[in-house]
């Protein structure tokens, strides 16, 4: 209902009406940084879906100074949710995530982990899609192209790569507001040949491009301790560099690497050791397509359903 303005207004006033909401047992309140505020309103029991409660931060790096007003209150609003909601039963997508709402007065009994998951669909695209000649030296980020994001780091530090490994090559999958300023940013490092941005693709494409790579790299600020992006990469055995936001989808020297800061020299330093070592990268690559086993829709669908039903019990 309305748009990106007006929906949490709609939203408050159907949650208020006792005639709209008498068939419904439960609320599912989704929060992606600005709340619905159900609990406050709502006479049937809330589920509340928090993807991550460090979110708020990125608010700097989102919202423009002319907007500073909008920008005071979404961060006010993201920043009353452990108040709010802390009597809720919650589902989250992460045991990192889950720590942090623990960490903010949450009940730990209350607040269940439920890992999106990779489609039947899509791994059967995987295994359809040829296999290229790997290693080789092409990197692959797949996302939103925002500031938080930290796709900036990544340009800073191919600059740095493509002096050790010249036919380096990095695959933007996605679009984003930032897109413009990668784009100079490209520009002035004299990097037009090495990036390719491939904007939004399908499925069938995306599956191509995965399995034509050898590195997934990432350095957001903020995921919440997983990405569904980086596990689809492991799922065509794509080894990953990716920050501490995403804690729960690397394990540490087995599937990829944690990097222990976003400078481009660091993230220079792993790319490289990583795309030079062929026996290595193997390691890497099983154990990466292994560890996305453990990712299915089943297995997000019952705890979803479980706390939903817990909920109405109470």
């Amino acid at each position: 209902m309305g748009n990106a303005n007006t929906v949490y207004l709609h939203a408050l006033r159907y949650l208020t009406s006792s005639t709209k909401m008498a068939n419904y047992d439960v609320v599912f309140d989704s929060i992606n940084t600005v709340p619905f505020f159900a609990p406050l309103v709502s006479k049937a029991p809330v589920v509340a879906q928090i993807y991550s409660i460090e979110n708020r931060l990125v608010l700097f790096d989102e919202i423009p100074l002319r907007k500073f007003l909008l920008f005071v209150g979404a961060y006010i609003a993201s920043s009353s949710i452990p108040r709010i909601y802390r009597e809720c039963e919650a589902i989250t997508i992460s045991q990192y995530s889950k720590a942090h709402l623990v960490a903010e007065g949450f009940c730990p009994e209350m607040v269940h982990v439920a890992y999106p998951g990779i489609s039947d669909a899509f791994r059967e695209l995987l295994d359809a899609s040829p296999e290229a000649r790997r290693p080789n030296h092409t990197i692959v980020y797949l996302g939103r192209l925002k500031k938080y994001k930290g796709v900036q780091d990544i340009i800073f530090a191919l600059h740095l790569i493509k002096k050790e490994i010249p036919d380096v090559k990095l695959l933007l999958i996605g679009r984003g507001d930032y897109e413009e300023q990668i784009r100079m940013l490209v520009s002035k490092l004299g990097l037009g040949e090495t990036v390719k941005f491939c904007g939004f693709v399908s499925e069938r494409q995306k599956a191509l491009l995965l399995k034509s790579a050898s590195l997934y790299l990432c350095t957001s600020r903020d995921e919440g301790g997983w990405t569904i992006s980086a596990a689809e990469a492991m799922a065509a055995g794509v080894p990953i560099l990716v920050t501490e936001s995403q804690r729960d989808v690397i394990e540490d020297g087995s599937n990829g690497y944690l990097l222990p800061d976003s400078r481009p020299a660091t993230i220079a330093e792993k790319v490289c050791g990583v795309l030079r070592d062929p026996s290595e990268w193997e390691r890497l690559s099983e154990n990466a397509e292994a560890f996305s086993g453990q990712f299915n829709w089943d297995i997000t669908a019952s705890v979803t359903m479980s706390t939903l039903v817990s909920a109405t019990s109470k």
